[in-house]
C-alpha cells in the first residue's frame, strides 16, 4: 500500500513539474511584420492557366482543391 501511494506522490511531482516548466511564450503569437503586411497573398493565375492549357492539349482536365498561390504587392 505504502508502495503504491509513493509511486502517486512521484507521478503528481512530476506531472506538476512538467506543468510548471512550460513557457509562457507559446501561448502568445507573434505580431505581424509591417513589411509583409504591404503584401498579399494571391492565386498565381499564370501558372494555373499553363497547367491547364497544357491539360487541355492532353485531353484532361484539372480540378485545383489547393490552387498555388503567390505573393504579389499590394498598390
Amino acid at each position: 500500500m505504502q508502495s503504491s501511494l509513493r509511486i502517486v506522490a512521484v507521478v503528481s511531482v512530476l506531472t506538476a513539474a512538467g506543468c510548471a516548466s512550460q513557457s509562457p511564450r507559446l501561448a502568445s503569437s507573434p505580431q505581424p511584420d509591417p513589411a509583409s503586411a504591404a503584401n498579399h497573398i494571391a492565386v498565381d493565375n499564370n501558372y494555373v492557366g499553363r497547367v491547364n492549357q497544357t491539360a487541355l492539349r492532353r485531353g484532361l482536365q484539372v480540378h485545383w482543391i489547393n490552387p498555388p498561390m503567390r505573393r504579389a504587392r499590394q498598390d
